[in-house]
């Protein structure tokens, strides 16, 4: 008998890729393992496997790889990655390296994530000043290297907010209810980025009858091209019924399971509020909201993977949020009583009334002690709150913004009379 040729590592590593984009990171992670066994010599093998590991909640093995791979041409990342998930690991010498390549570092990219590593070790350390002068030099550059996107991001937001306003008119809305799906399975949670979204949705995923989705596109992807557009009306009785099958596939494919509940926590959702009533007219729609201000601070404190790209200049967080507010009043006033609210200090500080709130009153599920326990749950998480979401609650996030309070002018007057 022939023996079974060996994979290469080409379809080893796509297989990994695979693992990664359907959401299976610990299948991802044991092919990166394999890769580095067959290449020893590759650190990328190594980090990959690392950040596989950290998105499915495995944080200390993540970080012990992380810390070999400091030791190769991959230091810089990885120890931007440290400092971000658990800054207490890194040693004084790896503290130097970070200060060092904010200040020094050739490729523009890698410098500007090592600012923000900086400027969160400085803030650590409690010199809020310094800190926000490094969080802006990191900021400047970040902002500089996004160059048009910045612009072209602001103007699409605008166009959608005014495009959301246009088309679902009360009007609209009353002509076309009634022919969407009758399940009462997805929770849908909107917010600013950095508001306590994560959050919410960690609580919610503890419960045993919901599961955590996370951000998913499937509802941009169903919609896109096809609805809301002011020259494109509903082809139908049965269009929104099967947009919402659509997506419910779609979300299938993402790795959703037969459960009496999931949470889907994508943000720019806030947009879909209208056409999710439409075609899901019992799912849940909850709208998490934190003050202005830390929420602007929050936002400036973070380097982002991708997206949000108004997040590197205090003037355009502001003038996000007010987009963002402008919209959610729309649905509101056109949509009463439809979007619950969940407030974040409110949680924070009163955490199982306001659990229970959300998981009985808003969601109609029985309470579970275990959404206590929300930061025992292993599960994938991919957002920039996944660090934190980990821990038990804590309010040193309730009054950051003290501490930065001679330099948030710019944010206050975008924010206008709300901060």
């Amino acid at each position: 008998m022939a023996r079974k040729s060996e994979p290469t590592l080409e379809a080893l590593a796509a297989l990994a890729v695979a693992h990664s984009e359907a959401r299976r990171f610990r299948e991802a992670a044991a092919g990166y393992r394999r890769i580095g066994k067959l290449m020893p010599n590759a650190p990328g093998a190594l980090y990959n496997e690392a950040m596989a590991l950290w998105a499915s909640g495995e944080i200390g093995l993540a970080v012990a790889l992380l810390e070999r791979a400091a030791t190769t041409t991959l230091r810089a990342r990885a120890l931007v990655r440290i400092a971000d998930i658990d800054p207490k690991a890194l040693s004084a010498a790896d503290r130097a390296d970070i200060e060092r390549g904010a200040a020094n570092e050739l490729d523009p990219a890698t410098r500007a994530d090592l600012g923000f590593a900086h400027a969160g070790l400085i803030e650590r350390a409690g010199d809020y000043d310094a800190a926000f002068a490094a969080y802006a030099a990191a900021n400047r550059l970040k902002r500089e290297l996004l160059g048009e996107a910045v612009p072209t991001a602001i103007a699409r937001r605008a166009s959608i907010v005014e495009q959301a306003k246009a088309v679902f008119t009360p009007a609209f809305l009353a002509h076309h209810q009634g022919g969407g799906h009758p399940t009462a399975q997805p929770i849908f949670i909107v917010g600013s980025p950095r508001s306590g979204s994560t959050l919410v949705e960690q609580i919610l995923a503890s419960h045993p009858k919901a599961q955590g989705m996370g951000e998913c596109p499937a509802l941009d992807q169903i919609t896109r091209g096809r609805f809301p557009y002011p020259a494109t009306a509903p082809s139908g009785p049965g269009h929104f019924l099967a947009l919402a099958n659509g997506y419910l596939a779609a979300m299938r494919a993402l790795g959703l399971k037969n459960t009496p509940r999931f949470v889907d926590k994508t943000l720019s959702n806030d947009a879909g509020v209208g056409i999710i009533t439409l075609m899901f007219p019992r799912a849940v729609i909850i709208e998490v909201v934190r003050d202005p201000l830390e929420v602007g601070l929050a936002n400036f404190r973070k380097a982002f993977n991708a997206g949000n790209e108004e997040s590197y200049d205090l003037s355009d967080i502001g003038q996000a949020w007010r987009k963002t507010r402008e919209l959610m009043e729309h649905w509101h006033a056109v949509l009463p009583g439809r979007v619950e609210r969940i407030e974040y200090e409110a949680l924070v500080a009163d955490p199982e009334t306001q659990m229970r709130r959300l998981v009985g009153e808003v969601c109609g599920l029985e309470w579970d002690p275990a959404c206590l326990r929300f930061y025992e749950t292993r599960r994938t998480i991919l957002t920039s709150s996944a660090v934190q979401v980990r821990q038990p609650l804590f309010e040193d996030g309730l009054d950051r913004a003290r501490h930065y309070a001679a330099h948030l002018g710019p944010l206050r007057q975008a924010l206008g009379p709300t901060s």
